[in-house]
């Protein structure tokens, strides 16, 4: 016998979008079959094989229609209109279905109704300002941002030179895997605070991230990338494919324990690495050959040398403080130019700055200050100060004192903190 007809209902709603697509509830009767009528005296068994067989490929048709239907037209809200900032899981599902939004997408968490799902996201492609994720301790993942291919992008009316993605302060998020669209972040990067996240793999598509060099305020770069605080981070090795000519500052990612990552980095306006107790080796800025304002390494532990500098050649000022373990300066043997200030200071277990001897080119009144290093011999300080005086003609001011007492000069110093 005919199989007997089931009718089904089928509802496709966008939220308040004001886009409802799909089909309407069946009014409990099969469709309308133009030869039914003809049809009601036939003989049941010899139309069963050929009804069954009609029927199966009209049921299957249908919900192969209807099914596409549904994926094609899901994302139907075009594009929204100026800044989002949603805060709770109610605000975030109003935006469900729309592709784009023109401004800021600004997601944070307030008590009551926290955010805790992305999906409603998961027809955005373009963002024209920053993407902020800030605050939301419920999340997980980014699981929503999969098609996420744009943000910040020229074009739009809101897009902001200064900011591209923020992710901040989200307690219990663990990655950032559905941000794996994204190939361009025109403004800075910045991660911070997120107490389980354990790499930033989502970020491998990326390719450049800030201005271009010859668009930077020379006066005020900005800052193009900033990771810190993120105590469970081990990996930044997604941003491999990424460079970046301005302030780049990594601080306090107590499980990081080498800058595999930072490979695209070649020349940048600064670059400060401070405060991870895990820190091992300076692995990943093997390509990084000037840093025309501020390098900065300080507060690092157990690093023993700097051999991840070996392409370095030029700095603006170069600071080496308060790095317990760290033994040598070797890995800065390339290092020929310094135009601003040297300041060596704090580093307890540091025996020898003889990389320092192959500099050629110094401002001639840059600043020196080779202070508080109490295993580093002050005959191999004053080398350093001859070589500067007397083959470089420098004449500029200098700080000398508390390094180890040996046959040179020994002065003890006043003040017992490193500026």
């Amino acid at each position: 016998m005919r199989a007997p007809f089931a009718p089904t209902l089928v509802i496709f709603a966008l939220a308040t979008s004001g886009c409802w697509i799909g089909a309407s509830a069946g009014s409990g009767q099969p469709p309308a079959d133009d030869d039914s009528s003809a049809d009601t005296d036939v003989d049941v068994d010899s139309d069963t094989d050929a009804d069954f067989d009609s029927d199966t490929d009209g049921d299957t048709d249908s919900d192969t229609d209807i099914d596409s239907d549904s994926d094609t037209d899901t994302c139907t809200g075009g594009a929204w209109d100026g800044h989002f900032t949603p805060h709770t899981q109610s605000n975030l599902e109003e935006i469900e279905g729309f592709t784009s939004v023109t401004g800021v997408v600004f997601l944070y968490s307030s008590d009551g109704d926290p955010i805790v799902d992305l999906s409603p996201l998961e027809c955005l492609s373009a963002i024209g300002g920053e993407l902020k994720i800030v605050g939301s301790p419920g999340l997980t993942d980014l699981h929503g941002l999969e098609q996420l291919t744009s943000v910040g992008v020229a074009g739009f009316e809101a897009a902001d030179e200064q900011m591209s993605l923020t992710i901040a302060g989200n307690e219990a998020l663990e990655n950032i895997d559905a941000l794996s669209g994204l190939t361009e972040l025109p403004g800075r990067l910045e991660i911070d605070e997120n107490d389980e996240l354990i790499d930033i793999d989502g970020l491998a598509n990326v390719t450049s991230i800030g201005a271009e060099a010859e668009d930077l305020d020379p006066e005020e770069p900005g800052t193009d990338i900033r990771i810190a605080e993120n105590p469970h981070l081990v990996s930044i090795a997604g941003l491999a494919n990424a460079t970046a000519s301005g302030r780049v500052l990594l601080y306090e990612n107590a499980d990081l324990p080498n800058l595999d990552g930072l490979q695209g980095l070649t020349e940048i306006r600064e670059l400060r690495i401070s405060a991870h107790s895990s820190l091992e080796s300076l692995t990943g800025l093997e390509n990084l050959t000037s840093v025309s304002h501020r390098l900065t390494i300080n507060h690092n532990h157990p690093i023993s040398d700097l051999d991840g500098l070996t392409s370095l050649e030029s700095v603006g000022e170069l600071r080496i403080r308060d790095n317990p373990f760290l033994v040598s300066l070797e890995g800065l043997t390339s290092l020929t130019g310094v135009s601003d200030c040297i300041s060596i200071c704090g580093n307890t277990d540091l025996e020898d700055i003889d990389a320092l001897m192959e500099i050629v080119d110094v401002e001639i009144e840059a600043d020196l200050d080779i202070r508080l290093n109490p295993d580093l011999p002050t005959c191999e300080v004053e080398a350093l100060l001859a070589h500067l005086a007397i083959v470089l003609e420098w004449t500029g001011s200098s700080q000398v004192c508390g390094n180890l007492d040996d046959a040179c000069a020994w002065y003890e110093c006043s003040e017992y903190d490193c500026w």
